[in-house]
């Protein structure tokens, strides 16, 4: 029996932006995003301009607000897009693609939750939303950085990202949240070596209802003097409602209009003082999210985005909980699953291959292995008495490899062993283009030379075991 508490997003198309403006493969980032918000509605406004480590412009048509769902947007700030360093030894196989801009991630993430029924996507609160892209970017963030480590041109420097989600709840109220992503040292006292891992901080929440809420993300520093401390601009005109709100209390009763004039000020000060500062990181036009009545308005600007490289758009399967379900995620040999804050019970399994793995709990759950680069986040995933099941095409390097960066308490067993009839393997696990009447064969070790990875002698044992069992 199948109990499912999720929501499944599929995308299976490469997706390109915009088919004009200039390629970007240097690193860049910049910006300032606005979001105020009362009982009257909401107004989230971002800037265009994206800059490189020198503060030169690179584009001012840049994407930095995105439509996630018909309930839901989302801003970013800072860290934009980066190619990272040419070490593809560096990068597990198949994943290279996912970890190129932050735009090419929140597109893959929007257009899967736009292709689910309402329904389905109304189970997921705003903050759930919020949570799940800032872990997949976080993710991206922490490859970037590992490569660039690997890099002799590595320059110390981290990016981060900020995120501001909106949207509406199941019942109709609106919620804001923001989110912080940043990559930190597994070891502070080794900042510049070693592994890393990201860091998801939730910065602010407002669930708006009868109050005023303010947001801002990237080069916030003017803007919030503004929205703290009023009274020191009066002189500014475009001040005026706002100042007299707050004198009175009554920010939570400013309209629609007064919310979006207030937002644009606030971005054009905050793109003068940092001109005058000489980093002239935010500009271009202006794009703006009004939500308003249960509906959701995008306004963007009339110039096509800049065209970033063409991305693989994965399967992501968030917050799913099952139980006696033999395979969660077989969408065929060569696509790729993200699986966030999943729970794979005993009974159920999951295909290893081509998976990256976020969060939740995969006690007693098959892993379905048979080769494929995986990526699983050590630090947010609870994998106890897993079983990995080694598949017809795995050797003994593989096996291994991927024993050594599983839990030391992993099973190993033979596909054959599963209690799964091997015809239905054969068509809905394992690598397509078989026949059920065909013997698969497996794929020998080079040169037939294996020196294990895993340092446990038990587990060295059990996979010439596996292995030997399956004919592998």
């Amino acid at each position: 029996m199948k109990s499912f508490a999720a929501v499944l997003i599929s995308c299976s198309t490469a997706y390109c932006l915009a088919a004009y403006g200039q390629d970007v493969t240097s690193p860049t980032h910049g910006t300032i995003n606005v979001l105020l918000a009362n009982k009257n509605g909401a107004v989230l406004i971002t800037d265009s301009k994206i800059s490189d480590s020198n503060y030169k412009q690179i584009s001012d048509h840049a994407r930095k607000l995105f439509k996630l769902d018909d309930k839901t947007v989302c801003s970013i700030a800072n860290f934009y897009s980066d190619s990272g360093p040419v070490l593809q030894q560096t990068r597990p196989n198949g994943f290279a693609a996912l970890f190129q801009s932050v735009d090419a991630l929140v597109t893959s993430f929007s257009q899967g939750l736009q292709n689910q029924p309402q329904n389905i996507r109304n189970n997921l609160t705003v903050e759930q939303k919020a949570d799940a892209l800032a872990q997949y970017e976080g993710i991206a963030l922490v490859m970037l950085e590992t490569e660039k480590r690997a890099s002799s041109k590595y320059s110390g420097l981290t990016a981060f990202q900020q995120l501001i989600v909106l949207g509406y709840e199941a019942d109709g109220t609106l919620t804001a949240t923001k989110r912080v992503i940043s990559v930190e040292p597994d070891d502070p006292n080794e900042p510049a070596l070693g592994p890393v891992h990201s860091h998801i901080q939730p910065e602010k929440t407002c669930h708006i209802m009868d109050d005023f809420c303010s947001i801002t993300a990237g080069i916030e520093f003017f803007a919030q003097k503004r929205l703290n401390m009023p009274e020191n601009f009066a002189k500014e005109k475009e001040m005026s409602a706002y100042l007299l709100a707050h004198r009175q209390h009554t920010e939570s009763k400013l309209t629609v209009k007064d919310l979006e004039a207030f937002a644009y000020h606030l971005k054009e000060v905050s793109e003068g003082a940092v001109a005058a500062l000489g980093k002239p990181v935010i500009g271009g036009d202006i794009q703006e999210a009004t939500l308003v009545g249960g509906k959701v308005r995008l306004s963007s600007p009339k110039e096509p985005f800049i065209r970033l490289p063409k991305y693989q758009s994965p399967t992501f399967l968030i917050g799913l909980t099952t139980s006696n379900v033999a395979i969660l995620n077989g969408f065929g040999a060569d696509k790729t699953t993200v699986l966030i804050n999943t729970v794979c019970s005993e009974g159920s399994g999951i295909m290893l291959d081509g998976t990256v793995i976020l969060g939740g709990k995969y006690d007693r759950c098959n892993l379905f292995f048979d080769g494929r680069a995986f990526y699983l986040d050590p630090r947010n995933v609870s994998m106890k008495l897993a079983t990995l099941v080694v598949g017809p095409h795995s050797n003994d390097q593989v096996v291994d490899s991927a024993v050594a960066s599983l839990p030391p308490d992993i099973k190993i067993a033979c596909w054959r062993d599963v209690p799964i009839p091997l015809d239905l393997q054969r068509a809905t696990i394992w690598r397509v283009g078989y026949s059920p009447d065909e013997e698969i064969e497996s794929i020998p070790s080079p040169n037939n030379v294996w020196t294990p990875q895993v340092q446990r002698p038990a587990q060295v044992e059990a996979i010439r075991n596996a292995l030997i069992h399956c004919g592998n």
